[in-house]
């Protein structure tokens, strides 16, 4: 019975594969798919009935128990009603005693099925070992108790004790059997259809796409790409197929795409946003924009590239379309005659253009724009804001508003301005923008015309002297009371006698000559009738011109000469307080330029005498007439002051503070200004200098660097404030013709974003530049930094490459130049070399060749190289020569860890001392240098250098 158990469960097994294969290729998951199934499931259970196990007379056994529970697994309703039809017609059909109990054990195998499907959530496929071998046994435990239904009970209860072993042992295995078979191609059938899903949605989103998709070996030869490609290059894809990539590009463009995949081969990482130009097939050049990367197979061995391209030819049109624009715009903008401004309604300057800069009297408009319309208002009459802001927000406009403003230093500005209100989508007030034209000197024209004639009536009506007018017949047709009074007659016998008349013909002839044209003199004695006395007098007879250059009559001019003489010792009063106002503001003028050019002078003079000192040795006969020149200059800057002073050409003098005590103050604003994403890192420097500064410029410089650096981090990171005192000496300055021999106090900031490159480095300073996005900066806040520490006599030095941060560090001079005791000690001391032979690798040539003037100058063996492979070569064939090796921090190619890395492999001996532009601070933070490395940070003084490099010679 055994054995045909097994065959009979074997053609269950059989005919089970080929359901499997069926459901396959049918759609089993549709109503006709189901009713399919259904049908096979009674097929397959008719078959084995069909080949059964014969215990007796009309009593079977065979496989169709675990066929139905598959079917109620598997299946679903449809199916197992469909296939339960079958087989229970079928064995009803075949009769016999054990025809009721086939029926039943029919219906309860695909009843038991179904409830197991439920039972799992209609994922049958989920089912493990344990719950199908917990089908079969169930299913089957329910087939030995519809043998009760055999007709006699007493032949049912025989039957189950002759088969039951057998049952149990045997079929429970052959449902996990088959149940994990179905289950397994079901979840083939799932997995596949979700990789065709994946492979479609794939296909789909390549060949719509807008981009260009490429595949191509690490010859270049394109191996798959999407329709997007062959329009872009105008090649049909059979043409595409295989072709190289660089028969579509000229040799500027081959070059550079092999630099680019040489780069993404060697390094593995991908490159994004690369332009260059291609050809396509017609011959029209266009530009791209590609994103190149490596593919590789499942072992990562590079097998090729992939890529996105886009086409960005008109982007880059309009790009530089959108620049000359920009430059048309901004030649307008500055060669403009007339000024263009932007103000907030409180007042605050948003924007002006150089002309508006000048017309207000400031040099750059950082200066202006620290200037507040209301607060600090630029308008003569206070009132006059209001009354302008009234007039603009009544109609909108203001045109041809003329007011009074006064420049910087005071000096009087007639504007006539052309404002409109620019408001929001919300109807809010954004700024006032307009056109502002300076009418100064007409509004002073008209403005001296009104007081010229005011002062001309003021003189007619109360002149020392006489005055009256004639016409071109000689008739008095107006005078003055001094004329009335000096000559001691009415004005009513005055007004209409002619003066041509009168019998002294030397009168007459003046008159006469004044007529014509010509000035007219006469002096003498006039009696007058009325007052009976006589005056004497001087007369000046002058001819008024007319436009078209005919005299029109004439004006006399009578002076008493009986007061002649009080009247030329007041003039000459006069003429000396002129005199003398002049001579003074001469003084000034000659104080202010001799104490500037010898200010220059005792520059030079303190200069080479502090270097002469540095060089003599403390029992020098000559030292103390060097230290007398240093005091006799320091004593003569101090009377330069004084002339200053004097000639009141001393500008604004800031407060003594330090520097640590304003930088604490402000952290809190910094940390709060720059987000909780971004560690603000403070490195204060322990008795730390005076300087003498505005506090404002020193907010105004941390917070422009500390938003800089933020926007120069990604998403975390950290920024770094830290504080020096340093001294730089002649040797550096030479090198660095913005600084000047001294001490300073140095702030630095630091972040570790994402740098810049060189032609970022040339222009942060220019005004308007800025790498920001649209609306997102301005371009004036690292140009404020520059303006600020140049104000301050201090100068700034930047350090930062592409991915390795930034930092800036500003010198300001310390408070009180003069060296003390200590000082001269340190510069005396510094010690000098012992010829050891010093390898120095430096990839800035200026630095290179100020390091190796200082390193000769301290009496060492100096060979310079200025890139990593270069110093490599002095080691070839084992040559330890060079006792030390001073290499630069970040250098193209080859940073100087790793040289000096592979120097220690060439040559054991060789001590390492780094250096480099960025904080030590920073360098730590990034992981370039490890702790205890002997390093020095640039820029560095002939003793700082001195110092540094005995401790690292003479540590064992």
């Amino acid at each position: 019975m055994f054995i045909s158990l097994i065959q009979n469960i074997a053609l269950v097994l059989a005919l089970s594969m080929l359901y499997g294969m069926l459901t396959r290729v049918s759609m089993h998951e549709t109503l006709r798919g189901k009713i399919l199934s259904g049908i096979l499931f009674g097929s397959i259970a008719i078959a084995a009935m069909m080949i059964p196990i014969h215990y007796a007379p009309g009593i079977i056994y065979d496989g169709r128990s675990i066929v139905l529970a598959m079917v109620g697994l598997f299946g679903g309703g449809t199916s197992t009603v469909i296939s339960v039809a079958m087989a229970g017609l079928y064995r009803a059909n075949l009769g016999g005693a054990g025809v009721w109990a086939g029926v039943a054990t029919i219906a309860g195998s695909a009843l038991t099925g179904l409830a197991f499907r439920r039972a799992y959530g209609n994922a049958p496929e989920r089912l493990t070992i344990l719950p199908l071998f917990t089908l079969g046994f169930t299913v089957h435990i329910i087939m030995l108790g519809c043998q009760l239904l055999i007709q006699p009970w007493s032949v049912g209860l025989a039957v189950i004790h002759q088969i039951w072993l057998p049952v149990i042992l045997i079929f429970p295995a052959a449902t996990v059997l088959i149940g994990y078979l179905f289950g397994a191609e079901k979840r083939h059938i799932a997995t596949d259809r979700q990789l065709a899903l994946s492979e479609e949605k794939y296909r789909n989103i390549l060949e719509n796409m807008q981009e260009s998709y490429y595949e191509s070996d690490l010859a270049g030869n394109l191996t798959f790409f999407n329709d997007s490609l062959c329009r872009l290059l105008g090649y049909p894809r059979e043409e595409l197929m295989n072709m190289n990539d660089r028969s579509y590009m000229d040799e500027e463009g081959a070059k550079k795409l092999f630099q680019v995949s040489n780069k993404v081969y060697r390094t593995g990482e991908p490159t994004t946003r690369v332009d260059w130009e291609i050809i396509r097939k017609d011959g029209a050049r266009c530009t791209i924009e590609a994103s190149v990367s490596l593919r590789k197979d499942s072992s990562g061995t590079p097998i090729g590239f992939q890529g996105i391209v886009r086409d960005v030819t008109e982007e880059k049109l309009a790009e530089h379309m959108i620049r000359e624009s920009e430059k048309r715009y901004r030649n307008i903008y500055d060669n403009l005659s007339i000024g263009l401004y932007r103000t907030t309604p409180d007042g605050r300057i948003l924007m002006a253009n150089p002309v508006f800069v000048q017309m207000l009297g400031y040099s750059s408009f950082e200066e202006l724009e620290n200037r507040n319309l209301e607060t600090n208002p630029v308008y003569k009459f206070d009132i006059e804001r209001e009354r302008f802001k009234k007039q603009l927000e009544q109609l909108g406009v203001a045109k041809g508003y003329v007011s009074a403003w006064k420049r910087k230093d005071g000096a009087p500005l007639w504007v006539r301005e052309n404002t409109r209100i620019v408001r929001n989508g919300a109807g809010e007030i954004l700024y006032y923008e307009g056109t502002v034209e300076d009418i100064t000197e007409q509004k002073l024209a008209e403005e001296k015309l009104r007081e010229s004639e005011e002062k001309y009536r003021l003189i007619f009506d109360n002149a020392p002297l006489g005055i009256f007018h004639y016409d071109t017949e000689g008739t008095i047709t107006s005078c003055n009371d001094k004329f009335v009074e000096i000559i001691g007659s009415s004005r009513k016998q005055f007004i209409g006698l002619n003066i041509l008349n009168l019998p002294d013909k030397r009168v007459v002839q003046a008159v006469k000559n004044s007529l014509g044209g010509e000035a007219g003199f006469y002096e003498g004695e006039y009696q007058s009738v009325t007052a009976e006395k006589i005056t004497s007098i001087r007369v000046f007879f002058e001819p008024v011109i007319s436009d078209t250059g005919e005299a029109g009559g004439g004006i006399g001019i009578c002076e008493d000469i009986t007061e002649r003489k009080q009247a030329e010792a007041e003039r000459e009063k006069l003429r000396e307080q002129l005199f003398h106002a002049q001579k003074i503001e001469s003084v000034g003028q000659l104080a202010g330029g001799v104490a500037h050019d010898f200010n220059n002078m005792l520059g030079v003079i303190l200069g080479r005498a502090e270097m002469i000192l540095a060089k003599m040795v403390p029992d020098d006969p000559n030292r103390s007439s060097v230290e007398a020149i240093m005091r006799a200059g320091n004593r003569s800057a101090g009377l330069t002051r004084q002339l200053l002073a004097f000639a009141r050409k001393q500008t604004i003098q800031p407060r003594v503070m330090n520097l640590n005590d304003e930088i604490e103050g402000m952290l809190k604003m910094l940390r709060r200004l720059i987000g909780e994403n971004i560690d603000l890192i403070w490195q204060p420097a322990a008795a730390l200098w005076t300087v003498e500064m505005d506090p404002v410029q020193v907010d105004q410089i941390l917070a422009n660097l500390c938003i800089n650096a933020k926007d120069a981090i990604p998403e975390t990171g950290d920024i770094t404030i830290e504080t020096e005192n340093r001294e730089f000496d002649q040797l550096y300055c030479a090198v660095h013709p913005e600084a000047i021999p001294g001490n300073y106090v140095m702030l630095a900031v630091s972040d570790n974003g994402c740098g810049m490159d060189e032609e970022t480095r040339n222009h942060i300073f220019d005004p308007f530049f800025t790498t920001k996005e649209v609306g997102k900066g301005t371009g004036l806040g690292l140009s404020t930094v520059y303006g600020i520490v140049k104000q301050n006599k201090g100068f700034i030095n930047v350090y930062s490459e592409p991915g390795e941060g930034s930092t800036f560090r500003i010198y300001i001079p310390k408070h009180g130049e003069e060296l003390s005791k200590e000082t001269r000690k340190a510069v005396k001391d510094i010690p000098n070399g012992k010829g050891e032979r010093v390898l120095l690798v430096e990839d800035e040539a200026v630095l290179l060749e100020m390091a190796r003037t200082m390193l000769e100058e301290l009496g060492y063996q100096v060979h310079t190289a200025s890139l990593p492979a270069e110093a490599l070569s002095f080691f070839q064939g084992g040559d330890c020569s060079p006792d030390l090796l001073i290499t630069d921090v970040v250098m193209p190619g080859m940073s100087g860890k790793e040289l000096a890395k592979e120097v220690k492999t060439l040559c054991e001996s060789v001590k390492i001392l780094f250096m480099s532009g960025y904080t030590a601070n920073a360098i730590a933070h990034h992981g370039v240098l490890d702790k205890g490395v002997a390093f020095i940070q640039k820029p560095f003084s002939l003793n700082e250098l001195a110092q540094k490099i005995r401790q690292v010679l003479d540590k064992p």
